[in-house]
């Protein structure tokens, strides 16, 4: 819509220049001619304008990069409308949005252990310093920039740890693989967003190393677990047997003559009580009978 506004007016204006030279030109000059002169001159600077255009527009979350003559301007072209001079610029867009770019290396551990490395980076280029980045940065940016960074930052910090530490101490390693591609893209004027290690992956026989400690310590839990509950159930027993023994203790201190004797007449009663009036046939060791005081034999 500004574009067709702008246009419109650079017409209303070229006509009214081509009026006034109209009105200017010999009056010796056939009426024809000279009515015709205003056009003439209105359709001339017209495809002026077209055909060296002096307007530019920069679309959105992009930077343009003037050069004149071949020779990199400083001043950057914001997004929008923007007036050049035709004919000695030369305008390249830089897209200055946020890029996210996934790689693959193979780095090692301290450990001496192979490891694939799977992780991402996003990034931008800063929108008030494209031009300085195209003046020092040739090629595909990221093949010749990002790839290289992001693979020597993950092998500096790799090889500082060993392979178990990679697990358990994940994100320490990242926040320092990050700090180093930072570092390191920050000379080419591109600001790292957001960096992640998406995934480890290790060779077969470690992680068949991991599974045999993993199993190893499981048992090893299991018979402390064991140890432990015999440990319990003797301390328990050893409890209860001293508990028994205290009672016993505490049983006999309670025992004195006048309770054997109460406990020997109760037994006397008590088998008295069970007797059926018949008198034994023989004394206690010998054969010696009784009298047979029975008379209805």
């Amino acid at each position: 819509m500004s574009l067709f506004l702008l246009f419109l007016f650079a017409s209303i204006f070229v006509f009214g220049v081509a009026q006034e030279i109209g009105k200017r030109v010999d009056k010796d000059w056939p009426s024809n001619l000279k009515n015709g002169v205003p056009y003439l001159v209105g359709g001339f600077i017209l495809l002026l304008c077209y055909t060296f255009n002096p307007f530019y527009v920069v679309e959105g979350g992009h930077r343009g990069v003037v050069k004149k003559f071949g020779a990199i301007q400083t001043e950057e072209l914001k997004e929008g409308l923007n007036f050049t001079n035709p004919f000695v610029d030369t305008i390249e867009q830089w897209d200055v949005r946020v890029f996210k770019f996934e790689t693959k290396s193979s780095v090692v551990s301290s450990d001496i252990q192979p490891v694939t490395a799977i992780s991402a980076l996003n990034y931008h280029i800063d929108p008030d310093k494209v031009a300085d980045l195209v003046k020092i940065v040739s090629g595909n940016i990221t093949q010749n920039v990002i790839v290289p960074a992001m693979e020597e930052s993950l092998k500096t910090v790799t090889a500082k740890y060993a392979v178990q530490d990679l697990i358990n101490k994940r994100e320490i390693v990242r926040d320092e693989v990050r700090s180093l591609i930072s570092k390191k893209l920050a000379k080419y004027y591109l600001i790292v967003d957001d960096y992640s290690i998406v995934n480890f992956d290790f060779s077969d026989k470690f992680t068949k190393s991991v599974e045999e400690k993993q199993i190893s310590e499981q048992r090893s839990q299991q018979a402390k677990y064991e140890l432990e509950k015999v440990k319990i159930d003797s301390e328990q027993a050893i409890a209860r047997a001293k508990a028994e023994a205290e009672g016993l203790r505490m049983q006999k201190e309670q025992i004195t003559p006048e309770l054997l004797e109460l406990r020997r007449i109760e037994m006397q009663k008590a088998a008295i009580d069970k007797w059926n009036g018949d008198v034994p046939q023989y004394m206690v060791g010998n054969n010696t009978p009784f009298i047979n005081l029975n008379t209805n034999k």
